[in-house]
């Protein structure tokens, strides 16, 4: 099982008629544990980390619609890149 928590705050820089700028600032928590079982004998492990989510995305409106693009990275002990995109409602 893995799963984690973000809080995170956007700061607008630019904003025109079609787009908008922001950084991406926050929090994030994370949990996994894995369980091995092999000839009857099962062995478990979990583990947790509290990190720092940096990043930059962008709002496009395009024809009535919100769509949105993201690239953040979770830095602490399960660091990763993410990208999103999506429409916003």
């Amino acid at each position: 099982m893995q799963f984690e928590l973000n809080a995170n705050a956007h700061y607008i820089f630019n904003t025109t008629e079609t787009m908008e700028l922001y950084g991406i600032g926050g929090l994030q928590f994370a949990y996994k544990s894995v369980t091995v079982e092999f000839a009857g004998e099962s062995e478990s492990e979990s583990d947790n980390a509290i990190g720092i989510n940096l990043g930059v995305g962008a709002n496009f409106n395009v024809s009535g619609k919100k769509l949105f693009a993201e690239l953040k990275y979770s830095a602490g002990g399960f660091g990763q890149l993410q990208i999103a995109t999506g429409i916003r409602f």
